[in-house]
């Protein structure tokens, strides 16, 4: 068997078991942890960039992601920049960052960039201007920021997976978070971006059933959330952050939901439609 008729049922598997792992619900942290989402997609994740890009661009890729994360992760615990102050309750650690969220970046981050790819159809094939790099950059970025909208607040206010010192304006997250993240993100996107700009003949352009692929698996993070909010039916009562501040559990819950269905859902049906070209006249579809 070639390494293309392997590749196929393998994907296909690795997708089956993400969409089984994204109805596992953690009833201990009263939340549906997206962590068990991320390392499913990892094997997949690793397989599709070796298989895209090749093994020097993914291991520039995931090399710059790990470092960059977790540079501006421990910087910020340090010294409140870029997203806030705050820590982490688990570990082991890589000076004050566990280990896996390093490794959780890769699997959102690689997946959210071929979110973005499919939003531009395919974008990756055709980085020849700066402003097609940042522009995907951009976009992944947005990616990643959405589905932090969606979840901080339960992984944190709620779970107590890293928490705020200082609370925040958004269900005890501040909004420098966010805006931390985007930026956070940019700064490992953009030099992935340059880099295939500069070596074009990297990238191969295949089915676009495997980026689908990817705006399933994005889907299922965000389905996360859904099924957290579905299966929480004590969702009563109030939390309060490290600032004091008094947030209604129900209020917290409805307002992650809607991020993620009119955020991260509308982001994936953007991707799928761009990447397929639906309802664009046969002529243009036509056009690379």
């Amino acid at each position: 068997m070639t390494r293309d008729k392997f590749y196929k049922p393998f994907s296909w598997v690795m997708v089956t078991l993400i969409l089984g792992i994204t109805f596992i619900y953690d009833p201990i942290k009263n939340i549906n942890n997206p962590m068990f989402v991320f390392f499913a997609a990892l094997p997949l994740v690793c397989a599709h960039s070796i298989r895209r890009y090749g093994l020097k661009a993914t291991a520039f890729l995931f090399i710059i992601t790990y470092v960059i994360s977790n540079f501006w992760e421990n910087l910020s615990i340090y010294t409140g920049f870029p997203f806030g102050n705050y820590h982490y309750t688990g570990g082991p650690k890589l000076v004050q960052v566990p280990v896996f969220i390093g490794i959780a970046y890769i699997s959102l981050g690689y997946t959210c960039l071929q979110v973005a790819n499919a939003i531009f159809g395919e974008i990756d094939t055709r980085l020849n201007k700066i402003s097609s790099v940042f522009i995907f950059s951009v976009m992944a970025a947005i990616c990643m920021t959405v589905y932090d909208l969606s979840t901080d607040p339960q992984a944190s206010t709620l779970a107590g997976s890293w928490v705020w010192k200082d609370g925040g304006e958004f269900f005890g997250v501040p909004v420098k978070n966010f805006i931390g993240w985007w930026f956070c993100t940019v700064t490992f996107y953009f030099p992935f971006a340059y880099f295939l700009k500069k070596n074009p003949t990297l990238v191969r352009k295949e089915s676009k059933t495997y980026l689908f692929q990817f705006i399933i698996i994005y889907v299922c993070m965000g389905m996360t959330v859904v099924v957290a909010n579905i299966c929480k039916m004590d969702m009563v009562g109030e939390v309060v952050d490290k600032a004091g501040t008094l947030w209604q559990k129900a209020d917290l819950a409805g307002s992650t939901l809607l991020w993620a269905i009119f955020g991260m859902f509308t982001l994936a049906f953007l991707a799928f439609v761009n990447l397929y070209r639906i309802g664009l006249p046969k002529e243009l579809k036509k056009v690379e």
